[in-house]
């Protein structure tokens, strides 16, 4: 790793010197300092592609794969957008993954972007239908999982599985005095 995309890592990323993450929480790279490194927000995705894969312009474009989509709030892209629904890609000199915004996947790829908004897409569709069986259904005490009917009493609080396992729980301890 040459030395400027070692401090680029180490300032800007989650990501220390030696190429450890700074935490453990996050299986792929993501900006975590705001600042700006070029002082121009559109030519800064272009900087950090150019350090952290210099190919990337005349490579082929089947190389950047798409990881995963997920919707996460306070979330800045590489060029210090905040974004809330995040893709993380991959390529093979950076395998774990870059977290990237809509607006610079169409920098990358136009095929690439439109399958970023597919899954976008199919992802704001089940969030959609989370919401609304929250609407019908109470969270359970023991798993969180919506499944509980709203028309239930309102001492119903574990759901038929949970309600089971706790009672089989009680049964198999030993009373203590």
């Amino acid at each position: 790793m040459s030395y400027l995309k070692e401090e680029l890592l180490a300032q800007f990323f989650n990501i220390d010197v030696s190429g450890n993450q700074t935490d453990g929480f996050f299986d792929y790279y993501r900006r975590v300092n705001p600042e700006m490194i070029t002082g121009k927000q559109p030519s800064e995705f272009e900087y950090i592609m150019d350090v952290l894969i210099p190919t990337w312009r005349e490579d082929d474009k089947s190389l950047m794969k798409l990881k995963h989509v997920e919707h996460m709030e306070g979330q800045m892209c590489i060029c210090t957008k905040e974004i809330s629904d995040i893709c993380v890609f991959t390529h093979p000199s950076i395998p774990k993954g870059l977290q990237i915004g809509n607006a610079c996947v169409e920098k990358i790829d136009k095929n690439l972007a439109a399958m970023a908004r597919r899954k976008q897409k199919a992802l704001k569709d089940k969030r959609k239908k989370e919401a609304e069986r929250k609407q019908l259904f109470r969270q359970c005490v023991d798993c969180h999982k919506h499944v509980i009917s709203v028309t239930e009493p309102s001492y119903k609080v574990r759901c038929i599985p949970c309600y089971y396992n706790s009672a089989k729980k009680r049964l198999t301890q030993p009373e203590s005095i």
